[in-house]
């Protein structure tokens, strides 16, 4: 009997991200890509029998991905989020507005470490999650990612001007404009992060495990001065729970 593939899609706003795993959830595969001209950059559907997915994007792009799906004749799965999912408690004030790839990465780092746990995003946006030692989702924070405060400030301001494509993680005093940007987005995340992982444990009054994930994690984790897990694949690791 051939062995189950299972493809996993995380849809964010601008890329996709994707893999494929056996049954035994070893990864076999995986990519990424910008989806905005199409899905031509998933895997080859001929042994795939399963397509789990988690979508934050809008119909057009899902109608793109269906169009591209529909010849392997698989009917893909949408991960949706629920008031509880497999021990956690969804608390946001309306459960259908928290978006499913916060939700599948509050429920996968609950899962892997069943305790108070912190999730922190990096990607189009900055998104953090706490979830209590009990399984409770007890909200976040939500702010601009890196490319968005590079688009802000070139439409927003007159006169700060640099070339968006030369980015930078560094934290040093520019001196140029491009590296004073560059350097104050870094300054902003890492900031941001390290009063959410500062705010988590005077709220719970506990240790709190740290889960770092997203495109651009990298600018981050080895600043925060916490001992932080690196989880690229923490809302695709959330699929698992919510469609077993």
């Amino acid at each position: 009997m051939p062995m189950a593939r299972v493809l996993e899609c995380d849809i964010g706003n601008s890329s996709c991200k994707w893999r494929v795993v056996d049954s035994s959830l070893s990864v076999l595969a995986r990519g990424a890509f910008f989806h905005k001209d199409g899905f031509s950059g998933l895997p080859d559907l001929d042994k795939i029998t399963r397509i789990r997915i988690a979508n934050v994007a809008g119909q057009p792009v899902v109608d793109r991905l269906l169009a591209q799906l529909q010849p392997g004749g698989i009917e893909p799965e949408f991960a949706k989020t629920a008031k509880n999912a497999v021990g956690v408690v969804n608390t946001y004030a309306d459960y259908s507005r928290l978006g499913i790839d916060r939700w599948l990465a509050a429920i996968a780092a609950h899962k892997d470490c069943n305790n108070a746990a912190l999730v922190i995003d990096v990607g189009s946006a900055l998104n953090v999650e706490l979830i209590s030692s009990a399984g409770d989702y007890l909200g976040g924070y939500i702010a601009p990612g890196a490319d968005m405060m590079r688009r802000v400030l070139l439409a927003d301001t007159g006169l700060v001007r640099f070339d968006s494509a030369g980015a930078g993680d560094h934290l040093v005093f520019g001196q140029t404009t491009q590296v004073a940007v560059n350097s104050g987005i870094t300054a902003a995340l890492v900031g941001a992060s390290q009063i959410a992982i500062e705010e988590a444990q005077k709220r719970l009054g506990e240790q709190v495990s740290v889960f770092v994930t997203g495109g651009g994690s990298a600018s981050i984790i080895d600043r925060l001065g916490h001992d932080v897990a690196d989880r690229p694949d923490l809302v695709l690791d959330g699929l698992r729970w919510v469609l077993p």
